[in-house]
């Protein structure tokens, strides 16, 4: 029961980072100082940041990837329902959860990708240099 609530705990917090960032990355306002290409370099490259010290809570890559789209999703939700921020863009605003979710999977899916394939590339970076140091140790 221990190992569950140890492995539940760092799961929710992968989630709540992961959502977190990419809230952040959909509404901040930097779009004033820095281009649209620039401020996603800078998304990805967090991202990729993000997965590979990721790499120390979650062990098994394929869970790794559900939280990162979890976390992706959730934190499109969040921007639409709690910042007011129209993510479709649509002139008819919905209150319904339905509609929350097709506007965040419709209108950011191209950086909810971006986002989430990141997060799972640094994981894997980071596993495999892992693996990397562990084998070159095992060898000297």
């Amino acid at each position: 029961m221990r190992i569950f609530l140890r492995e539940a705990v760092k799961s929710i917090a992968v989630v709540a980072v992961c959502g977190f960032l990419y809230l952040r990355f959909l509404v901040s306002p930097v779009l004033d100082f820095v281009s649209r290409t620039e401020w996603s370099i800078i998304g990805l490259v967090a991202a990729i940041l993000f997965g590979g010290m990721c790499r120390f809570l979650i062990r098994n890559g394929t869970i790794m990837g559900f939280l990162a789209v979890t976390g992706v999703i959730l934190g499109g939700l969040w921007a639409e329902v709690y910042f007011s921020v129209p993510l479709s863009h649509d002139t008819a605003e919905s209150s319904s959860w339905s509609a929350y979710i097709g506007s965040t999977l419709s209108s950011t899916w191209p950086s909810g990708i971006a986002g989430g394939l990141g997060v799972i590339g640094g994981w894997i970076v980071a596993a495999y240099l892992r693996r990397d140091v562990s084998q070159s140790e095992e060898n000297a």
